[in-house]
């Protein structure tokens, strides 16, 4: 017999207890994004993440709105940190941030062809440090995801599924 009891809950999702095993329920989908910019780099944040206490190199994601879909959830996203207008977005199929703990799917986007005119409506969440863009060729972001500098699952999802946009014909 289960004997599940909430030890947290807030809008995007609630900690359970559950015959002393400990699961996240997601309440709300979300979406990530990797920018391609029109020169084929690639745009990366830097954003301090307290749970690991560090700075991370990672592409735009965030939870979904009530009636969004994920593309438009990706697409906000972008624009909101860092401030990029997708003109050809395709998805690169959903992933599991943590299958053992968290149910929560998450649908990953390309946007091809990214500008970045928005920077006057760029939004970061009070908590969130984030630091400046960083732009890599797609040769450099695989080499950071390699050498362990990209430790971010969305991101290394992205740079994963999206080599065939970026190997030579």
């Amino acid at each position: 017999m289960n004997n599940r009891s909430v030890i947290y809950e807030n809008d995007y999702y609630a900690i359970y207890e559950t015959n002393g095993i400990v699961n996240l329920k997601g309440k709300k989908g979300g979406a990530a994004v990797l920018p391609v910019l029109q020169d084929k780099r690639l745009a990366f944040m830097k954003v301090y993440r307290r749970a690991v206490d560090e700075m991370s190199l990672e592409i735009p994601r965030g939870f979904g709105n009530v009636g969004e879909s994920n593309r438009q959830t990706a697409v906000r996203e972008m624009t909101e940190e860092i401030g990029g207008l997708g003109f050809k977005i395709e998805s690169l199929g959903f992933m599991y941030p943590d299958s053992g703990l968290l149910d929560s799917r998450i649908e990953i986007f390309i946007s091809l062809q990214t500008e970045l005119e928005k920077a006057d409506v760029v939004q970061h969440d009070p908590y969130e440090e984030v630091g400046p863009l960083l732009f890599l060729t797609y040769a450099e972001a695989l080499q950071k995801a390699e050498s362990g500098e990209i430790r971010d699952s969305f991101t290394l999802t992205a740079l994963l599924r999206s080599r065939k946009y970026f190997e030579d014909n």
